[in-house]
């Protein structure tokens, strides 16, 4: 099974997945849009998050489509993902919807989504603002999850109920989200 975490920038994703991969050796795939973001040859000194990126965003999907395959090999594995294509493809639009739109072809070409469950993140705005590390306005991150979760509405993969992580300690946050997962797993196994 595959469990993406969406939410906004600063909700945790990150630290969240981290977390249960140290505690429950669970599998955890960080997003490749923050990866290559860090990568100057990907995004140059100056150019912020919602600018227009052309190479950068075809090579987050193909890195993404790459792992997936990888992943697929080893049937049986259970992962967590940090935003996946779904946020990919929601941080594209904003930046050049034609190219979101013609990769996204290519996304439901070669994705199963059969084993997808979606875990959403939330925060309150205040959590969000102390926690973000780009100059763009939290709205904006904001939106970019909620057309992540749009389009896997769209798809039909299952939605969990939101987790909160506000103020609560990482490690809270995280049990609550294993508690979420192991359920699923339960459930499929039953």
């Amino acid at each position: 099974m595959q469990f993406i975490l969406i939410g906004p920038h600063g909700v945790g994703k990150t630290t969240l997945g981290r977390i249960l991969h140290q505690e429950m050796g669970w599998l955890f795939h960080d997003e490749i849009g923050k990866i290559l973001s860090e990568d100057r040859r990907w995004r140059p000194m100056g150019v912020g998050p919602f600018d227009p990126q052309e190479a950068f965003d075809r090579e987050v999907f193909r890195q993404e489509l790459e792992r997936d395959q990888l992943f697929r090999q080893n049937r049986g594995v259970m992962r967590i993902v940090e935003t996946w294509h779904f946020g990919n493809y929601a941080f594209a639009s904003k930046r050049l919807p034609k190219l979101a739109e013609t990769m996204w072809q290519e996304v439901e070409q070669r994705t199963d989504f059969s084993d997808v469950v979606v875990i959403p993140l939330e925060a309150s705005r205040d959590a969000l603002e102390q926690r973000k590390s780009y100059d763009e306005p939290v709205d904006t991150f904001i939106e970019v999850a909620r057309v992540a979760l749009e389009k896997a509405s769209s798809l039909g993969v299952q939605i969990t109920s939101p987790i909160r992580n506000d103020y609560d300690s990482p490690l809270n946050a995280a049990m609550r989200l294993k508690d979420i997962i192991l359920s699923q797993l339960w459930r499929v196994r039953r």
